[in-house]
């Protein structure tokens, strides 16, 4: 039996090895709980949700007509060092294969990867909590192309991060988050520099 697009073997070494939240929880919440936030633009939820909401593209700018967000990605990779390649290449094939994309997109677990139209089309079929919305704005707009990012992005990525809830909720300004977070940054790479 071929190990290539190997379901059985993606189940075993791959599936529980994800996070099932993001450290976003607190910005969701103020949008699915709390309901102080008009519009949440971040990603969809699987699960019921006691506010009415749908879905519509982003905002374009004038010059890109038809571009939306860059595309959030998901990696794999198989380090060096690893003494399963052959198995995990196997694993990384699988999750590519039409089988994987369309299973993850009529669960809703994700866009596919894949250009295969009717992947695409079973995005949110399995999924109750999808029925009758506009789930063709999540793949209307050309993705944009990725920007040059600085080797400290992550860094100031999760400076930011951490103070989005406090400005949400009004307890910080746009002024003083971006402020504290610049500075919180700055600390952080010189740490990095220096080696501490």
């Amino acid at each position: 039996m071929s190990l290539l697009y190997n379901k059985d073997l993606f189940d075993k070494f791959a599936v529980g090895n994800a996070l099932l939240e993001g450290s976003f929880g607190g910005i969701n919440n103020l949008f699915y709980s709390s309901k102080v936030a008009a519009m949440y633009a971040a990603s969809i939820p699987g699960t019921a949700q006691q506010v009415n909401w749908d879905l519509v593209t982003l905002p374009e700018f004038s010059n890109l007509r038809g571009i939306g967000s860059q595309a959030s990605l998901n990696l794999a990779y198989i380090p060096s060092i690893s003494k399963h390649k052959e198995q995990a290449f196997e694993i990384i094939a699988y999750m590519t294969s039409d089988e994987y994309q369309t299973d993850i997109a009529k669960k809703a677990l994700g866009l596919p990867v894949i250009t295969t139209q009717s992947a695409k089309d079973a995005f949110g079929q399995d999924n109750p909590n999808l029925a009758g919305k506009n789930l063709k704005a999540l793949t209307k707009n050309k993705p944009a192309a990725p920007f040059q990012q600085s080797p400290y992005q992550a860094i100031t990525n999760n400076q930011l991060e951490k103070l989005w809830y406090q400005l949400g909720k009004g307890q910080l300004d746009i002024n003083t988050t971006l402020r504290m977070a610049d500075e919180n940054a700055v600390k952080e790479i010189e740490k990095l520099k220096s080696g501490q």
